[in-house]
């Protein structure tokens, strides 16, 4: 039983080494940070964070960590297509289409599921819709798929029980539902970034 809490805190320590020996790892949040380069930095991010987080996240899930491997596997996406173009010499608005590439391919890869990872990219890394990037973005969550699916099968990454709706009056406890999820949701973000503060 105390393996349960001690790989855990193990596996937090050794994050957290990592975070405060290589300043990049020290703050900010996957999604996030990707966001920040695409608008900020015509999509340049340091290779050095995607080496980073892929240890720190493969650390992190492999010894149980509560943290999620979504906002890592984009900005370790991200990192790898604004690193390839980095290394062409690619304008600014070409290297975001490579970020946005790289972290659809790694969502799609990650949750078997091309057309979330293509449309989530464009909405909330992206922030468009055009077609100079939509192309792109379809072909490269659609490969990392069928390479993903070579590797680890065609398994959705969610398994969902079957559900039946047996009356109308399910829908009211849906609305109360959906509004304590909201408000519990932004009293755990501010938790969280309370708790990130803290230490």
């Amino acid at each position: 039983m105390i393996y349960v809490i001690l790989v855990p805190a193990l596996g937090g320590l050794v994050v957290g080494i990592l975070a405060m020996i290589f300043e990049k790892g020290k703050k900010g949040e996957g999604i996030p940070n990707v966001i920040l380069a695409v608008a900020t930095k015509g999509g340049i991010i340091k290779g050095s964070v995607a080496v980073l987080k892929t240890i720190q996240t493969a650390i992190s899930i492999g010894t149980g960590g509560a943290g999620g491997k979504e906002g890592p596997i984009v900005q370790i996406g991200a990192a790898i297509g604004s690193g390839f173009g980095q290394f062409l010499n690619l304008s600014s608005d070409r290297l975001r289409i490579l970020v946005g590439c790289g972290a659809a391919a790694g969502l799609s890869a990650a949750f078997n599921a091309p057309l979330g990872g293509a449309i989530f990219t464009m909405e909330i890394i992206l922030r468009t819709f055009n077609s100079r990037s939509l192309g792109p973005i379809i072909v490269s969550s659609v490969f990392a798929t069928v390479i993903s699916r070579g590797f680890i099968g065609d398994e959705p990454a969610f398994q969902i029980p079957a559900y039946a709706l047996t009356s109308n009056n399910e829908f009211f406890f849906y609305i109360i539902l959906g509004i304590v999820a909201g408000l519990v949701s932004v009293y755990f973000v501010k938790t969280i970034f309370f708790v990130d503060e803290l230490f």
